[in-house]
């Protein structure tokens, strides 16, 4: 979805990039151990990041216009 939007592929990267930041932040707070999630901590995460993926999915899926990607290319 976000390279569709933007004019150059660095600048797709550098948006994932940031959208990663609180994802590692959890990661990293739980093998720091700042952070301690139990067994079902960890599976409503799962769970709750699931959803939000294959609602972005979705969403993609619907926005995605092949045609005006060719034209931004030519």
């Amino acid at each position: 979805m976000v390279s569709a939007k933007v004019k150059d592929f660095r600048e797709a990267q550098q948006i994932s990039a940031i959208l990663l930041i609180p994802v590692l932040a959890l990661v990293f707070g739980q093998v720091t151990g700042a952070i301690i999630f139990g067994p079902l901590m960890v599976l409503a995460l799962i769970g709750l990041s699931a959803v939000i993926d294959f609602a972005i999915f979705r969403i993609g899926a619907r926005r995605f216009k092949r045609e005006e990607i060719l034209l931004k290319l030519a």
